[in-house]
């Protein structure tokens, strides 16, 4: 067989419709061709896939024996009427449903199961869709097998019918013969000396001759309607046949137009497949694109959510620190109270600060802006210079932003400052003066 008619014969493999022969030869052709086993496992899988789905029904078993009846009908010979098949018991097992497993979780976790449902749903689908054509296609190869098989067994029946209408032709032509010569051949006459009846003949054999042909004659007249009618029934079963060979022929066409059809119906669908699988593909494709999209925007939303968490506690310490500085009596409004501004310095040229403080009293309040960052162990101290010597004012850190407040209590010796400094010391502050100027600014 050729490598196309092996491929006609998977399907039906998969149905077990194939005889132990057939199935041997496609098992063997399989062992050396690749593409015809890949088929046969895409088949098993497909089989398997509608095994899930619809339930096995087993056709009457009454079935196979009507179809018979209907292309094998009674054939009668040589007066004798033969069965076109006798005896014929039918056994037929239920179908065992081929299931195969399915991996319906992936160990890795729910999640990968669930974006590749959409895959295993369209897979099934194609499946199904293929296999429910691949059913009538074999059952098309079958009925076309066997209507091959009729005809060739009623071809030989004809055959053999024209042989024996040919040997009682013949039988009958040579009958015709032995009849025309018997009735050609010349009566014997007796002699005028010998015409006595009371003389005895002469030949004892031609007398017994004599009386025996009319008997042979009847014979030979029932020989011959005998087969004259024999000819007749060969001739009556002829037709039968001619007109059953043309049937069949007929019933024959049909079945390879159906089967073209079928093919190219299932070709069509296999298209059909292939185009589903790339679109397939494509989606299986575009859900992990959107899959490490929606992880980048989870984590993004993570990080607004922390810094929307943070700018709502620096606004609530915002709005506590202006409720409280509402809440406080402004030092300018004291007679005494004067206002300094101090600028940065080398250090730090962007900072600035404001400074207030109350020549009665001694209080003092400081807000500093822009400063740097103290490095660990370090902080910013205020230095109040009156008499030519530094006072300390009191020690200070700054906030993310570089802002600072600092209130504090001057000395009865600062009363009268001439300027104000800010220097970066220790953390918890010195007895004067010793690290770098931040800022600075002298009283008016």
């Amino acid at each position: 067989m050729s490598h196309e008619e092996y491929k006609e014969l998977l399907a039906a493999d998969v149905l077990d419709l194939l005889s132990g022969a057939e199935r041997e030869q496609l098992a063997a052709h399989m062992n050396d061709c690749r593409e015809c086993e890949a088929e046969m496992r895409e088949l098993r899988d497909a089989a398997a896939l509608l095994a899930l789905t619809v339930p096995a029904i087993a056709p009457p078993i009454e079935l196979h024996a009507r179809v018979l009846q209907s292309i094998r009908p009674n054939i009668s010979l040589d007066g004798q009427t033969r069965e076109a098949d006798q005896g014929m018991a039918i056994e037929r097992d239920e179908p065992s449903a081929k299931i195969l497993p399915l991996p319906l979780k992936n160990p890795r976790g729910e999640q990968a199961f669930i974006s590749k449902r959409s895959a295993f749903a369209f897979g099934a689908l194609a499946a199904a869709i293929i296999l429910a054509l691949l059913i009538p296609l074999a059952l098309l190869w079958k009925r076309n097998n066997d209507l091959r098989a009729e005809l060739a067994r009623q071809a030989n029946n004809l055959q053999t019918t024209q042989t024996e209408l040919a040997r009682a032709s013949e039988r009958l032509r040579e009958t015709q013969a032995g009849l025309t010569g018997e009735r050609e051949r010349p009566e014997p006459t007796a002699s005028p000396e010998v015409s006595n009846t009371n003389v005895p003949p002469a030949n004892g054999d031609q007398g017994t001759q004599i009386v025996r042909s009319p008997n042979r004659d009847d014979a030979r007249s029932a020989e011959f309607t005998r087969l004259l009618n024999r000819s007749r029934e060969l001739q009556t079963q002829l037709e039968q046949f001619s007109t059953r060979n043309n049937e069949l022929q007929a019933e024959l066409a049909r079945v390879s137009q159906s089967r073209s059809e079928a093919q190219t119906q299932l070709a069509a669908l296999t298209n059909q497949n292939a185009q589903l699988q790339r679109e397939l593909a494509r989606l299986t494709e575009r859900t992990a694109e959107l899959q490490t999209q929606i992880a980048s925007y989870s984590t993004r939303n993570s990080e607004l959510q922390t810094e929307i968490t943070r700018l709502s506690k620096r606004n609530n310490d915002l709005q506590t620190e202006l409720a409280r500085r509402e809440a406080e009596p402004s030092p300018l409004a004291a007679p005494d109270t004067r206002a300094v501004t101090l600028a940065g310095t080398k250090a730090a040229r962007g900072a600035r600060g404001n400074l207030t403080y109350d020549n009665r009293t001694g209080g003092i309040t400081l807000y500093a802006y822009n400063l740097p960052p103290a490095p660990p162990g370090k902080a910013y101290q205020l230095w109040v210079i009156a008499g030519g010597k530094p006072i300390s004012g009191g020690v200070f850190t700054t906030d993310e932003a570089g802002r600072a407040t600092l209130r504090g209590q001057v000395p009865a010796g600062g009363r009268k400052p001439s300027a104000f400094a800010v220097t970066l010391e220790p953390e918890g502050g010195s007895i004067k003066p010793t690290g770098n100027k931040y800022l600075l600014g002298s009283v008016s």
